[in-house]
């Protein structure tokens, strides 16, 4: 999807981080850091994209 809706894809990823909870469990801690892995891929392969064309 991120080739050919990025925005639509971009949302997705922010929309499931939602909202941080001070109680979290690890697993849920967990959870949040393989998403924000994934946001970060996400961002960085864009950047790099937009960059060579460039």
């Amino acid at each position: 999807m991120h080739e050919t809706k990025p925005d639509e894809a971009f949302a997705i990823l922010i929309k499931a981080r939602g909202s941080s909870s001070s109680t979290a469990s690890d697993s849920y801690v967990s959870a949040k850091v393989k998403l924000d892995v994934l946001i970060f891929k996400f961002v960085r392969d864009y950047i790099q994209e937009d960059a060579l064309k460039s």
